[in-house]
């Protein structure tokens, strides 16, 4: 079998799980990091940020040549987008709901949820529609839609 990248370790039945991996580890110092920038850059910058990493990294997707190296190296754009998101969106959401921290935190794992059931549905009918590279331009759609819509988040007064 041919490796995918002559004279490296990467063989193309292997670049799935490497990329996955790649992914998961880079995301452990992101998240961390991110943590404590939060306290000076403030959440509602950082996940403004992350959207922009998540529709950089789908855009890469739509648009560059697929070949083993520019897929690992969009694993970077990948882990960032994931590592904000995942360390502190719950965070973010309960920032926004500062007296209600269990519907904050309920409404975002439900939120979570109905976006995976969503995306489930939409990842199929463009993948029958267009195969792969439409399931990626429809990523940088929502990912753009959701980053212009993180401009006209306010958080909640209650009195």
């Amino acid at each position: 079998k041919e490796s995918a990248i002559t004279g490296a370790f990467v063989e193309t039945d292997r670049l799935p799980g490497i990329m996955m991996g790649l992914a998961a580890l880079l995301e452990i110092p992101v998240m961390i990091f991110c943590g404590r920038l939060a306290k000076t850059t403030g959440l509602k910058t950082l996940i403004i940020i992350c959207a922009l990493f998540g529709c950089s990294f789908y855009l890469c997707l739509s648009f560059v040549t697929a070949s083993a190296w520019s897929l690992l190296a969009m694993q970077v754009l990948n882990a960032i987008f994931i590592g904000i998101l995942a360390s502190l969106g719950m965070v973010y959401m309960q920032e926004l709901l500062p007296k209600f921290p269990g519907q904050a935190t309920t409404l975002y794992n439900n939120s979570v949820n109905t976006g995976g059931i969503i995306s489930g549905y939409l990842v199929s009918k463009a993948l029958n529609y267009g195969g792969s590279a439409t399931v990626f331009n429809v990523g940088v759609v929502f990912t753009a839609l959701a980053l212009i819509l993180l401009f006209f988040v306010r958080k909640v007064k209650v009195e």
